[in-house]
């Protein structure tokens, strides 16, 4: 071996000390961190400790909201490490090799995962002499390890009026997930006989990083709402009670959306009001918003929480963005026992109405809102407009070629914060600073003769206040077989948007452009998700987690319980 010179070993040495490097790993992308490597041996060596891969891992778990004990880091080599730390990059650079352009999004690639398990069989029992499918509501902990599900029995046949919370083991990211993932606690709770389990939702313990919360949401037409809280760790695999809350009201239920939580504080929607539930202190609010046409129920709308405000986006003859400030904690009513009766009130004005901008007039199109959907949001907060001309069709048509698709024409819009130079006035409130701004507009044509719309329930796990991954919905079939017109399959994709040139930003943009101009187009790349074959098309949502590649079906009725892993 050649003897290193004195100038050699001088460049090598490191210029910073050892702890500002690992301080300077932690706000540097992984992949970046790997690259220096190559730089000097010095940096290879330091690179290569297991000690600096902890805390780039606890750094990255710390960016993407992921639970930190899905990764038993004292148990892991430097490799897998490195490799947990990259997932979310990997799983981004995994979509983007499988994209295709936007106009030839009939040639779309699907993206098959690595694996696709069916670790939950069917299970159901005997009612008489029928047999009862249980059904199933889940939620994949963000990391891809634990797994939360509730089985219940439907509810004209529930024997009992019960419901089963449970915490399962898939088996550690980065590994292919278990056969038979294991079962590490479970806990049995009553419920209404007229209220069904409809959303179930994981959440790290802001005060414990190493223990969950979950939430498990009933609702049922005419009697409100029940959300039960529970407190588990993996360490000490046994569920607690935390908090119970059965919300009614006096009329019947016309609208009761998911809940969405930003630490102690749940945002429950029920009829026209917005309930702020703090689950810790046993607190709340309610804000009255404007009703919406019962016939339209949850699809004119969407509800955004930031923890400083409530953003309802809504469409129809009520277009724009309703902004409402939360209430100091300190305002919150308290609440005695575990019931709240909601009665309705006068709708509360707005404190503030954004405008929201349309990709084409708005005479004969149809408009969509692609507005994030995976929880809590922060800001800026981008979302999509889509808009597409309006056919009537009395039946399905055969797809004959490029010239017969429609073409959605799409804004990409953000809400932020008004930069004001000075402050006039010391009492002006952050909600008044809030902006709509135009970045830029693209165009999505469809596979066939129908249009593109938003699918924002397919993986609202993949979804965050950036829309790095958005997804949309469009037929991939459609057909007429002899006399009887097949209905049309759909499919899930999802969109990115490449290189952009943005709007001038401003106060004023979200005002006076409302429709694309020329030269802002921005370049769309599509990913077709892959499906499993499988008859229940309302079946196609999925819980997600971008660290691990890994999805897990969110609710189906019976049926074979699919885990797919794209990454491992």
């Amino acid at each position: 071996m050649p003897v290193r010179t004195r100038a050699q070993r001088q460049r090598d040495r490191p210029i910073l000390p050892h702890e500002v490097w690992c301080n300077a790993f932690e706000h540097m992308e992984p992949s970046e961190v790997l690259f220096l490597e190559q730089v000097s041996r010095t940096l290879r060596s330091l690179v290569s400790e297991k000690s600096v891969w902890k805390a780039i891992l606890r750094s990255v778990c710390s960016k993407y909201g992921l639970f930190g004990p899905s990764f038993p880091v004292e148990e892991m080599s430097v490799k897998e490490l490195q490799r947990a730390a990259l997932g979310p990059e990997l799983f981004k650079a995994l979509v983007t090799r499988h994209s295709w352009p936007a106009d030839e999004l009939h040639e779309a690639q699907i993206l098959v995962p690595t694996s696709d398990l069916t670790p939950f069989r069917k299970r159901g029992f005997k009612m008489g002499s029928r047999s009862v499918k249980l059904m199933w509501v889940r939620h994949l902990v963000p990391g891809g390890r634990f797994l939360f599900q509730v089985t219940q029995a439907p509810t004209k046949a529930a024997q009992d009026s019960s419901f089963t919370v449970q915490l399962w083991d898939l088996g550690v990211p980065g590994s292919p997930p278990l056969r038979k993932p294991g079962l590490m606690a479970e806990i049995k709770n009553g419920k209404p006989v007229n209220l069904n389990v409809t959303a179930v939702t994981a959440m790290v313990d802001p005060g414990n990083d190493v223990s969950l919360r979950v939430a498990t949401y009933l609702s049922g037409y005419g009697t409100g709402c029940m959300i039960k809280i529970h407190a588990v760790s993996p360490s000490d695999p046994i569920f607690k009670r935390l908090a119970e809350l059965h919300i009614t009201n006096v009329i019947h239920n016309l609208h009761v959306s998911n809940p969405i939580v930003s630490g102690d504080v749940m945002l429950i929607r029920v009829n026209n009001i917005v309930v702020l539930w703090n689950f810790i202190c046993h607190s709340y609010a309610a804000i009255p918003i404007a009703p919406i046409p019962t016939e339209k129920y949850s699809s004119d709308e969407d509800i955004v929480f930031t923890g400083d405000f409530v953003m309802v986006f809504r469409r129809g003859a009520q277009w724009g963005i309703h902004v409402w400030e939360v209430p100091a904690l300190a305002s919150f009513t308290r609440i005695t026992g575990r019931s709240l009766s909601i009665v309705e009130a006068v709708t509360a004005v707005p404190d503030a109405l954004l405008a929201i901008p349309f990709p084409e007039p708005k005479g004969r199109h149809y408009h969509a809102i692609n507005v994030p959907q995976s929880g809590l949001q922060t800001l800026p907060l981008t979302f999509d407009v889509f808009s597409a001309p309006w056919q009537k069709r009395s039946h399905p048509v055969t797809w004959v070629g490029p010239t017969s698709r429609t073409i959605t024409s799409c804004l990409r819009c953000t809400i932020g914060t008004q930069r004001v130079g000075t402050v006039t006035n010391s009492t002006r409130r952050s909600v008044d600073m809030l902006s709509v701004d135009t970045m830029a507009s693209f165009k999505i044509q469809a596979p066939v003769t129908g249009a593109s719309w938003t699918s924002p329930q397919f993986a609202p796990s993949l979804s965050d206040s950036s829309l790095s991954f958005a997804f949309l919905k469009s037929r991939i079939i459609e057909h007429k077989s002899g006399g009887d017109y097949r209905v049309s399959k759909q499919h899930n994709f999802a969109y990115s948007l490449d290189t952009f040139t943005p709007f001038p930003s401003g106060p004023s943009s979200s005002s006076t452009q409302n429709t694309a101009q020329p030269g802002n187009t921005a370049n769309v790349s599509v990913t077709r998700f892959y499906e499993p074959d499988r008859r229940l098309q309302w079946s196609q949502r999925w819980s997600a987690c971008v660290a691990s590649g890994r999805m897990v079906d969110m609710a189906c009725e019976g049926g074979d319980v699919h885990l797919l892993d794209y990454l491992y």
